[in-house]
Order: C-alpha cells, then structure tokens, then sequence
C-alpha cells in the first residue's frame, strides 16, 4: 500500500531533523577533539567556533551529493589560471546537480621562495578566499561544505604519522615517471601539518600528497601525473580534476569560452557560459577581508598615510618576468619597462589635466621573482636586467618615515608588502602563504584602481579588464602595447582568453 503524502511529509520532517542533530553532533565532537589536539593556553573557543562558522552554510546537508577537487594537481598555474579551473569545476558540479562542494578538498596553489625547482604546492582556499560571501551566492553555484558524512574516499581524521621509508619508495616506484624521491635539499611546504590535520586529501591518494607536502617525493614531471584512475569510483564525494598536460579543468574551460556571446548571436549556450564565468571568477570568489584590508593598508601607506580614504591611483600589470618574455604569449608585448613606464606617465599626466581629484600612485603589480629567473636567451637575459634596474630606480621602497617625493610615486604591494607584514607577525612564518596570496592581493588592487593597464596575452589582466567590466569600470580600461596605450576591446571588456 502507498503511504500518504502527509506520512510521506512526517518522514521527510523526521530525516532532516535527524540530518541537523547529526550535524550538530559532529560539531560537538569536533570540539572535542579540537580542545584533545591542541592547548586551551593558545587556542580559544572563539578561534574554534569562528573557523566552523565561516566553513559551514546554514543549508549545509552532509549527506547530499557532493563534489571534491583530485590533488594533485588540484587548482594549478597562476592565480587567475587557477580561477579559471574553478569555474570548470563548477560547471561540471551543474552538469551533474551536485549542489555542494567539499571545501577541505578545494586546494589553490602557491610556491614559496626556498623551493628549488618553483613547483606548485597546495594552499586550502579558505586560507585566502572569503568563503561566506562564496556561499552567500548558494542559490546559483554549490556551497562549499566543511565535510560529508558516510565517504567511501575521504576521512575527516588528521594522518600526521611519519611515511615509513618503504613507503616512500613504494610510491617513487609506482609513480616512477612522474615522481621521484626527494633529495638532501628537500622542500616541505610549512603548510603541510596544517594540510593534513585539515583532512585536505583524499583518503585514496592519501600517502602520495602527504609524501609530496612534506618533501620526502617531489614532482619530476607533473602533467604527466594523474591520478584519476584512483578515485574513478568515488561517490561519497564525487571528484573530479586531474588528467594530463593541462587538466581537465582547463581543457573544459577553453571548451566553454568557444562560447563567446560576443561572437556566437548570444546563443543559449553561450550566454549560460558568460554568466557562469562572471559569476564564480569575477564575483563570488574574492579575496577574505583580512587581505583585502592589509593590501589597502599598502596603497595608503605608498599615497602618505594621511587619511584613511585612497585616493586615485593607476595599475599597472607589468608582464616582463623573464618565463612571459620567452613564452609564445609574450611575443607581441612590449617587453621594455623604461617605455612601459613612460606610456604610463604620459597618461597619468593626461588625467590629472582634466580632474582636481588627482592621481596620486601608480601600482605596479609584477613578480620580482620572475623578473630575476634564469634564462639561456641572451636577448631576454639582457631586457630583464635593464627591466630589473628600471624597476629598482622608480619603484620607491617602504620607508620609516613620510619622506615622499612629490612626483607621483610607483610603487608595490604584493610580495614587497607581504614581506613587510611577515616582519610584524609572532607567529606566521615568512613567505608562510607564498606567492598566491600577493597575487590575490595585487588583483583585487588592480580591480579598483581609478583606471587600469594591463596587456593583451596574459590571463591575468584580462581577468582583470572583465572583473571591472562587470563593475562599470570598462571605460577605464586600457592596454600598453609597443605602440602606446589603448582602450581595451568594446566598452572595456576584453575578448576571452585562449592559449596564444
């Protein structure tokens, strides 16, 4: 006999009920063992309560079908190349009407100065990213959700045992053409115990993240590493990632940016993808308020520091770090910094010209890293070393004191300023986020700055011109080329993306 709807109704009440005790349940023994690892003299319950509020949504639903990202290689490549596989990871969540995401599973990726080789290493996103304000948009994207319950490949308990070294042999054996084991100068992320107490891996490829985090394997060729096969089966998360070369995720973005309503009669399809792409890179996922206030901190202090309002300043989106000038996106840029700058003034004037609230800073956002990389091209060796003077000579330092020129200043956030606050910091070691949370830092400036100069080819600034467009900033949008300045696409919106 069928039951009625009103039992039918009972039943459904009485299992959402049992989903919210459960839930709070396993907040309650979270706790527990939260105060069993660590000491109540450095930790408080506020730290506790804080962090599981900002991670969980009020229609989080542990037993709901839920997506996990496959690490390695997780969120790969630059900052907004990263943001670029994000919105794939989403799209392929819709496809499927998977409504969550496991954010302990969701890791970006940063570098760090003592690395080597400059390989990516995991950073979890709510380390960088503000994850309410992502959630705050739950009825169109999934929410990120803290953990499942019932996984068949993921566990919410810490694995903070040493690897044996048979294992780590095991694993360079198996991965031989991918991975090897680590020399004596082996590189351990200084986030890998928080890595793994945060249940960040997936239980099936469990011991090959913890061995490359903490530097006992290192990554010998990493696109060629994929661990798909591992987690096919997976259902309690679903994962998706991984594959060869570039990834699934940034082969099924390039797939989805074909579809482009500026050139496709704003097909359905096309429209769909538009919307997606502005909604997840361009409006949910933004920087935490604690780095958006410490990079604001950085234009006030180089503007004099005398009010807490910022006034007008350029950014500027120098791509001259040496891998850009060698790549076949770099080709047509202009590459000379000492006239990249000189366009710049020369426009900066023009402004002030015409407006009494005048300019008072242009911000350069480059990497002085990349800018000091090794290269066997002589052309390119010898442009990056009068770039790299340029820079020094215009770009003021942080001063001690309000000894300000009166001509409009260039200047830095990013790495500069980072390291500033590092140097202010009791208990975060230096370069502790690496060199995503700069990157993160610098964008969000660049997206509101009065107006902004970057170049075509890099994926960055045209991330940059599209955020703004969608702000009703396109009109001040511009792009250096070897010609001079000039308005970016129609209306300030760029074209799409593609691979050069």
């Amino acid at each position: 006999m069928a039951r009625s709807p009103q039992k039918r109704t009972c039943r459904l009440l009485l299992s959402r009920k049992c989903v919210y005790l459960l839930s709070a349940l396993y907040g309650i023994s979270l706790l527990v063992s939260f105060l069993i690892h660590h000491s109540l003299n450095s930790f408080t319950l506020d730290v506790f309560f804080d962090t599981y509020r900002d991670n969980a949504s009020s229609s989080f639903d542990p037993y709901a079908e839920t997506l996990a990202l496959l690490s390695p290689p997780g969120m790969i490549g630059g900052y907004r190349n990263q943001a670029i596989r994000l919105v794939s990871l989403v799209r392929y969540a819709q496809r499927y009407n998977i409504t969550q995401i496991l954010l302990p599973t969701l890791l970006f990726s940063t570098t760090f100065h003592g690395q080597s080789n400059k390989l990516f290493m995991p950073i979890p996103m709510d380390e960088v990213f503000d994850i309410d304000h992502w959630n705050s948009f739950g009825s169109k994207i999934p929410i990120l959700v803290p953990y499942v319950e019932n996984s068949d490949c993921w566990t919410n308990h810490s694995s903070d045992a040493p690897l044996s070294e048979q294992m780590i042999n095991s694993l360079a054996s198996e991965y031989e053409v991918s991975v090897r084991k680590a020399d004596d100068n082996k590189f351990a992320s200084p986030m890998a115990g928080m890595l793994q107490e945060r249940s960040s891996f997936l239980s099936r490829v469990l011991d090959i993240n913890r061995a490359l985090v903490n530097g006992d394997l290192r990554l010998a060729k990493p696109r060629k590493l994929d661990l798909t096969p591992l987690v096919y089966n997976c259902s309690r998360p679903h994962v998706y990632g991984g594959g060869r070369g570039a990834g699934r995720l940034w082969n099924d973005y390039t797939h989805m940016a074909k579809y482009n309503p500026l050139s496709d009669n704003n097909t359905e399809q096309a429209i769909q993808n538009s919307e997606l792409i502005k909604l997840v890179s361009h409006q949910a996922l933004r920087p935490s308020p604690k780095w958006k206030s410490i990079a604001n901190q950085c234009v006030r202090y180089f503007q004099g520091g005398s009010s807490d309002r910022i006034a007008p300043y350029v950014a500027l989106h120098a791509r001259v770090e040496v891998t850009m000038m060698n790549h076949r996106c770099g080709k047509s840029m202009e590459k000379n910094l000492t006239q990249i700058f000189s366009m710049v003034d020369s426009t900066a004037a023009e402004y002030n010209k015409k407006h009494e609230n005048k300019i008072r800073g242009i911000f350069v956002a480059v990497s002085r890293d990349g800018m000091l990389e090794h290269t066997t091209n002589s052309e390119t060796s010898q442009m990056a070393k009068e770039n790299w003077e340029t820079l020094a000579h215009r770009s003021i330092p942080i001063q001690t004191e309000d000894d300000f020129s009166t001509q409009i200043p260039y200047f830095e956030c990013g790495e500069l300023w980072m390291d500033h606050w590092y140097g202010s910091q009791n208990e975060v070691s230096k370069d502790y986020y690496g060199s995503l949370v700069p990157s993160v830092m610098n964008f969000h400036l660049a997206t509101e700055a009065t107006f902004f100069v970057g170049v075509m080819g890099s994926s960055w600034s045209i991330d940059v011109w599209t955020t703004r467009y969608y702000q009703g900033k396109g009109g001040m949008n511009f792009q250096y080329t070897p010609t001079g300045i000039k308005p970016v696409g129609i209306d300030g919106r760029p074209p799409s993306h593609d691979n050069c």
